[in-house]
């Protein structure tokens, strides 16, 4: 079930980066854009999979264990 957090705690808990008055929220996106666009892409991309690989390794063995299941209750 989901779950609805308080802006401070979404900040405290880091699902958020930032907390900003609605009319502030396009001038930070545009720099937060900007900040990101200044990474170089093969750093970004690096990155980017680290962060990912984990989820992808788990997803393909929960793919593995799918099959099994799957040929087992057939």
């Amino acid at each position: 079930m989901a779950k609805t957090y308080a802006v401070e705690d979404a900040l405290r808990l880091g699902f958020v980066d930032e907390v900003v008055v609605p009319e502030r929220l396009l001038d930070s996106a545009v720099a937060a854009a900007k900040s990101m666009g200044s990474i170089p892409s093969a750093t970004f991309k690096l990155v980017k999979r680290q962060l990912r690989q984990p989820l992808l390794d788990a997803v393909d063995r929960a793919a593995a264990y799918d099959t099994e299941v799957r040929r087992l209750w057939e």
